[in-house]
């Protein structure tokens, strides 16, 4: 026994996730034995609004989000819901959280007496876009029963937003150890994103400002940041103190740059700085000819998926940003594949990306 609160978990593969935050039963004996209750699994509705009308499947996403949240016995039982209302396509071609009071207020297409929003339950918009000037594949929102998800979003993106709607305020800032390298809340670029911690798993039932509260079907809301263990509890510690932060990607930042999530931790500032061609030479510095060369790739590459075109139009931002930095190579490839003949393989949105990109490139 050490002095200080006692806390017990318990996580199972069929029950709901059992989390006392202030042990009092302990009588210091060896044998000492602290009775919990099973109870069964939470039943969370989540209701998916497809309003992206390029054919785009979010069947995969809704499937691999449930698989995860099961097979990492958080200690929920998420029913996924789909509800098809493309005809908003025209209307909501883009949106972020800043349109969520908006959508509360939209009616059903084909069900005027519904709202494109369900209280009850944590609601997935998939929309093509977050705006013109944006270009994260999800986000999530200050109401925790909203996220969103983007045209250009990978199979685990609708796993991650859902991850933040849940974790609430202690869940704001992505995974950022050495240890722990596909957890879901990663927004490093070769991440798997199929691990959630124990930490995670608490907070994921009991942070006050996180989805699960917000529903009413938090057992016991808590101040997580004070009353829970750190989100960062995990079973690949090696004792019991924090492993150090991961250091960002010193070589791959082209791979960080087109696969991260959000994109909120400097990945598109790390690729610039270390491959721009006004850096005087030094260690850190990558060739900025073999990045451009990367990004060419991933540019030139074909293919209208979800995966192609997030990388068709990073490409594009990421060589733009060379370009005005000085590099001839990036303006090169920039005007390559807005003039040649291989434009169709490009979507819609990544040709206004690349058309714009054209208007600023000196």
């Amino acid at each position: 026994m050490t002095p200080g609160r006692s806390q017990v978990a318990l996580q199972s593969s069929s029950h709901a996730l059992q989390f006392d935050h202030d042990v009092k039963t302990w009588s210091h004996q060896s044998d000492d034995v602290h009775k919990v209750t099973l109870r069964p699994r939470v039943p969370v509705r989540v209701v998916v609004w497809n309003i992206v009308d390029i054919g785009d499947p979010v069947q995969p996403m809704a499937d691999l989000a449930r698989k995860t949240f099961d097979a990492q016995h958080v200690g929920l039982e998420l029913s996924v819901h789909h509800e098809d209302v493309r005809e908003l396509a025209a209307a909501i071609p883009t949106a972020a959280c800043e349109a969520l009071p908006a959508l509360k207020r939209t009616s059903h297409p084909r069900e005027p007496n519904r709202k494109v929003f369900d209280e009850g339950a944590v609601n997935v918009y998939y929309v093509g876009s977050c705006g013109r000037d944006c270009i994260a594949a999800g986000a999530s929102c200050a109401d925790t029963r909203a996220v969103f998800v983007y045209s250009t979003a990978d199979t685990a993106t609708m796993t991650h937003e859902i991850g933040h709607a849940f974790l609430g305020h202690v869940g704001v800032n992505h995974w950022y150890l050495s240890t722990g390298a596909d957890n879901v809340m990663s927004d490093r670029g070769e991440s798997l994103r199929n691990d959630f911690s124990t930490g995670q798993a608490i907070a994921i039932n009991h942070e006050r400002t996180g989805a699960l509260a917000k529903l009413r079907l938090s057992r016991v809301p808590l101040e997580c940041a004070v009353d829970c263990p750190s989100i960062h509890v995990d079973e690949t510690w090696s004792d019991c103190h924090k492993p150090p932060e991961a250091d960002p990607p010193a070589e791959d930042v082209v791979t960080d740059w087109l696969n991260c999530i959000e994109c909120s931790d400097g990945q598109l500032e790390r690729l610039l700085e270390r491959a721009s061609p006004q850096k005087a030479p030094s260690e850190e510095a990558a060739p900025a000819g073999a990045v451009t060369t990367r990004l060419s790739a991933a540019l030139f590459r074909d293919g209208t998926d979800n995966v192609s075109t997030r990388h068709h139009r990073r490409a594009i931002r990421a060589l733009l940003g060379l370009a005005v930095a000085g590099d001839p190579g990036a303006r090169g490839q920039l005007r390559e594949a807005s003039t040649g003949a291989g434009r169709d393989r490009y979507r819609a949105d990544v040709l206004r990306e690349l058309d714009q990109a054209l208007l600023l490139v000196p």
